[in-house]
């Protein structure tokens, strides 16, 4: 709504109008995760077990999405001329879409096979997001329709990037810290 402010003061109920094409999913994302802030605070749930909690719909999320986008024709392939390319929006493209489907299915399976392993809080949950960072790297070498930077930088690579170090550095720090840690007993 905010976004498009003068069109919803011509019809301010418009903003009850479900209409799929006003949804903006960077917004909800934002909006959902300050609400689940909010919630999880207000019942005092403890941060990483809760995320570990929700690493497995992480990974089947990453399914959807691909599912959605290969339905859709949406995150669609650069052109090529490999033998296994799709003819897609007047081109023979890379199927992208199918990659990230087999690239999410691997994230989800690797979380189901360490799922059964004791390990520390937070784990899990840093797991499936440093793979799902580290898949996105690599599938935007292969995508059509990327959101590119100054110099040619790929957006969601730059934000993977990202994702992947903080990943890395929770998980590096997590290990100084059970060898610093006193033996039990």
């Amino acid at each position: 709504m905010l976004r498009y402010l003068g069109a919803y003061a011509a019809d301010p109920l418009g903003i009850l109008a479900l209409n799929p094409a006003t949804l903006a999913q960077t917004e909800g994302v934002l909006i959902g995760l300050l609400a689940a802030t909010v919630w999880g605070a207000r019942r005092k749930l403890r941060l990483w077990p809760t995320l570990d909690a929700l690493a497995p719909g992480v990974a089947v999320m990453g399914i959807a999405f691909a599912v959605a986008h290969l339905a859709s024709g949406d995150a669609f392939g650069a052109p090529t001329a490999l033998p296994w390319r799709i003819f897609l929006w007047d081109d023979y493209r890379h199927p992208s879409q199918v990659y990230e489907l087999l690239v999410a299915a691997g994230v989800w399976l690797v979380w189901r096979w360490q799922a059964r392993k004791a390990e520390p809080a937070g784990a899990s949950f840093v797991r499936v997001a440093a793979m799902t960072a580290g898949a996105r790297l690599f599938l935007e070498a292969f995508r059509g329709d990327s959101v590119l930077l100054a110099g040619g930088l790929r957006a969601a690579q730059v934000w993977a990037w990202l994702a992947l170090a903080a990943c890395l550095a929770w998980l590096s720090g997590r290990g100084r810290r059970e060898q610093e840690a006193p033996p039990p007993g």
